[in-house]
């Protein structure tokens, strides 16, 4: 199911030490996508300001999470072929060799963490032992264990303290490794928590569920996504910065922001044709679109857009320190996800 950890393939085209950026002491960075930042990144040598780096190949992951020093993502293996191979992956935030933490997956979906273990959904396979669930490795490799079993076939995950929370393809409900299932209506899309509320994402809302409560309260109803037959996630990114809860609307072509204390939804950017992953550090939102976009807008909803990079492979889940800007280019379903990379950009 996975060991101790070892060496994977080099990761991205370059690499650089890390040095001290300052700010309090022991302060962390721990998050995900559509997280907001916290605390401070390392300063790495080699990076060109303003170019998009590569640090890692990942074919075929749409997913990241990230702690002060490193980043982490998965790799599935879709229908186990060639092979039951997927894996779960370190690699610093300054580049360098990619450390696969789990290996044998087949699988893992969605990920997260808490600056000790590495929290990842593994959707399963018939054709691998490793079955559909919730499962965790030590943030430094070592033994996975199973957290929770899903037969579901969990692929949305967030991560926040001592809890976890996911979805699947089930159907609609919101599960926990501190309280009972939540049972909501329409497919989950997306899923971030923060120190009260966990908010997610539904075929038809935005929602918002109290830490260990049972009854989530709509922030937003009546969203539809490009098909309004089909039953999948109107929004396949959400975050929040403590103020605001933001969300990719696949209906409305917009980013979209709402209180947290509810009230009515705005757009933050219109006309921004398929948008997936998105995040806020509580100045700026950042997101990815399906033509390969990534842009940044003011969390005022100024109607400024700002292109940080294009011709990009499938973005998708996108995260934000205090200094950088995180994507997962998915790269070519129908090749393997060949082109698929995790993408760092600095200054954010």
């Amino acid at each position: 199911m996975g060991g101790d950890e070892s060496s994977g393939a080099a990761a991205g085209d370059d690499s650089g030490a890390a040095g001290d950026r300052g700010g309090a002491a022991g302060a962390t960075a721990i998050g995900g996508a559509g997280a907001a930042a916290v605390g401070v990144s390392p300063v790495c040598d080699n990076e060109t300001p303003g170019k998009p780096r590569i640090l890692a190949t990942t074919p075929l992951s749409n997913d990241l999470a990230f702690d002060q020093a490193n980043l982490y993502f998965p790799i599935p293996a879709p229908y186990c072929n060639p092979s039951c191979q997927g894996s779960v992956n370190r690699v610093s935030k300054c580049g360098g060799a990619v450390q696969m933490l789990a290996t044998m997956q087949p699988l893992p979906l969605a990920l997260g963490t808490n600056g000790k273990d590495v929290y990842f959904a593994d959707a399963g396979s018939p054709k691998s032992t490793i079955k559909s669930g919730i499962y965790k490795v030590p943030v430094m490799g070592g033994q996975v264990s199973l957290v929770a079993g899903d037969e579901d076939a969990p692929n949305r995950l967030t991560v926040h303290g001592a809890s976890v929370y996911w979805g699947g393809n089930g159907g609609g409900e919101v599960l926990s490794t501190s309280g009972t299932p939540v049972h909501t209506t329409g497919f989950i899309g997306a899923l971030v928590a923060d120190d009260t509320n966990v908010y997610f994402s539904t075929s038809s809302g935005i929602y918002k569920l109290p830490v260990n409560g049972i009854t989530p309260a709509a922030l937003v109803t009546g969203l539809s996504n490009a098909n309004p037959i089909s039953l999948q996630p109107s929004s396949v990114g959400i975050a929040t910065d403590g103020t605001n809860v933001y969300w990719a609307d696949l209906g409305t072509n917009a980013i979209r922001k709402v209180a947290i204390a509810g009230g009515e939804p705005a757009d933050v950017a219109s006309n921004q044709p398929s948008p997936t992953g998105v995040a806020s550090d509580g100045t700026n939102v950042y997101f990815t679109r399906a033509d390969g976009t990534v842009a940044k807008t003011s969390v005022a909803g100024d109607g400024s857009v700002i292109t940080l990079a294009t011709g990009q492979s499938s973005p998708g889940r996108i995260a934000v320190d205090d200094a950088s800007v995180y994507w997962v280019n998915g790269g070519d379903d129908n090749n393997f996800g060949q082109g698929g990379a995790l993408i760092k950009l600095t200054p954010k």
